[in-house]
């Protein structure tokens, strides 16, 4: 927000020290909520010379188009503090704004001169006020902003607001859907109640079969929360530790460096400097060979480490692979058997699991990807990486693995991750102290807002933690995602197009749904 020199706060103050950096002008915005999903009609604001000036300002705001906002500045505002800064600096401040991505929530008071406008900005509540010129044409002359508790959101209130997300969130997924480019569920969960549920589109193509919120999709990479959440209460019984090497356990692993060097500390953090189990002699082969973890371990066990370990993050699918090994050689158990015994069974995840894909399982969704024929050929001369934008649908079942291991490819339903979400939380499945460790960010992944914790990713989403993990294959898009002091989970699956065209959306309206 911005104002002239004798308002609240000088420009440039306001611009750095409440609203961050200043975006280059080139960039667009980030997705924020009211570009995808609007917040409920309760900004109601007077039919005065400043409600009107108010009302222009926050649709410009809204639009996130900076031909609007050029236009908004110079038919709005008063020409006097226009030219003050002049445009292209008003249109800077207003990028900084953009950049915080305000969430305009309903009219805090009002007089002949100023409009206030309660307003989520950045970590919480602001007050905008925008004040005008008492002479005609009444041009803006002043916006500031003001830190507030905010508006007190009545039980009522949160049902509409609940209402509006709903019916936002209906639309959204329709049109995805009506396009083919969405199939999946979506369920978000305050506390035991379910506040969105969802399936658009098909599990399977060839039969006709629809996606229902029961059906099993696969996990992809997010199933590496059970592989970290088993090291976990391995740890909290004392059948091991996170400093402990590999060759701790696993004392005949045929790589020495790997044996005496790669700790679990850095198996569960990406930074052991390992690769993936994804190699040209996986891809290019059957993947009925694959049904145990021993069975991978010739595709990465003599490959030397790309860094010392603990030098940095460099994501590794063949790290979780060991840690699955250390959790057979710790716990004695077959490492699908300690899954299923120590995670999914107390949580009550019935219809999860690791499953041989050539035997019969029921509500299964098969994965499908776009590729072109020519863009096929090349994959199979190992040329190019997959492309999903264009060619007819094609099943993954000859890409992915035959069975799910520690690294990923368990497959469940939107209501099982939300009960693993309260499994980790009320300590079915580990202590408070190990669920802090495990979701702590360790690891910085090159992002602003995420890093990497043990199996988890913690990240901050308009102001709120939250931790959890995704996963990503052809066919396969998967995100879960906990904010505990929200007491909220959002659960998105898709087998066909963009599963992360829906979890952008869900995440920018997380502060709708704050309790």
């Amino acid at each position: 927000m911005h104002a002239r020199p004798t308002a609240l706060l000088h420009a440039a103050v306001l611009a750095s020290t409440l609203l961050g950096a200043i975006a280059p002008l080139t960039l667009a915005p980030p997705a924020r909520a009211a570009a995808v999903l609007p917040a409920p009609d309760t900004l109601v604001l007077p039919d005065t010379p400043a409600g009107d000036a108010a009302r222009a300002w926050i649709k410009a705001v809204e639009s996130g188009d900076a031909d609007t906002l050029r236009s908004m500045i110079e038919t709005v505002f008063d020409a006097g503090f226009r030219d003050d800064y002049g445009v292209d600096q008003h249109l800077k401040m207003h990028q900084a704004i953009l950049h915080e991505a305000p969430r305009f929530h309903s009219l805090a008071r009002a007089d002949a001169r100023k409009v206030v406008v309660y307003a989520e900005v950045g970590h919480g509540w602001g007050e905008i006020v925008i004040e005008v010129s008492p002479r005609a044409p009444h041009g803006i002359v002043g916006i500031s902003l003001q830190q507030s508790d905010g508006p007190n959101i009545k039980p009522a209130q949160r049902a509409a607001d609940d209402a509006a997300f709903v019916k936002a969130m209906d639309a959204r997924l329709d049109m995805l859907a009506d396009d083919d480019n969405f199939a999946g569920t979506v369920l978000v969960v305050r506390g035991s109640a379910t506040v969105y549920q969802a399936a658009r589109g098909l599990a399977s193509r060839r039969y006709d079969a629809p996606n229902t919120i029961d059906t099993r999709f696969n996990l992809g990479s997010a199933n590496k929360m059970f592989t970290a959440t088993s090291i976990a209460q391995l740890a909290e019984s004392g059948k091991l530790a996170y400093d402990d090497t590999v060759g701790d356990h696993v004392p005949d692993f045929p790589n020495k460096d790997i044996r005496d060097t790669v700790t679990i500390h850095h198996l569960l953090t990406h930074t052991s400097g390992m690769g993936s189990h994804f190699t040209d002699e996986f891809m290019q082969g059957s993947k009925r060979t694959y049904r145990t973890l021993h069975d991978y371990l010739p595709l990465f066990q003599d490959e030397p480490l790309a860094f010392e370990p603990g030098e940095r993050f460099a994501y590794s699918n063949a790290g979780m692979f060991v840690l699955g090994l250390v959790v057979e050689a710790a716990s004695g158990q077959d490492y699908y058997a300690y899954v299923r015994e120590h995670i999914l069974e107390p949580a009550g995840m019935t219809r999860t699991g690791h499953f041989d894909m050539d035997i019969p399982v029921k509500d299964l969704a098969t994965g499908y990807y776009k590729v072109s024929d020519e863009d096929l050929a090349a994959e199979a001369d190992n040329d190019a990486p997959w492309k999903t934008d264009a060619g007819p649908w094609r099943e993954n079942t000859f890409l992915h693995s035959i069975k799910g291991g520690p690294a990923g490819g368990a497959f469940s339903t939107c209501p099982d991750m939300a009960r693993f979400s309260r499994a980790l939380r009320d300590g079915t499945l580990v202590s408070p102290d190990s669920l802090a460790t495990l979701t702590k960010g360790k690891s910085d992944m090159g992002g602003p807002d995420a890093m990497y914790a043990y199996g988890f990713v913690e990240q901050h989403t308009n102001g709120f933690r939250s931790f959890g993990h995704s996963g990503g294959f052809p066919g396969i898009t998967a995100f879960f995602r906990v904010y505990p002091d929200l007491d909220l989970t959002v659960v998105v699956f898709a087998n066909a197009g963009s599963g992360a065209a829906i979890d952008r959306a869900l995440t920018a309206s997380i502060p709708d749904l704050e309790p």
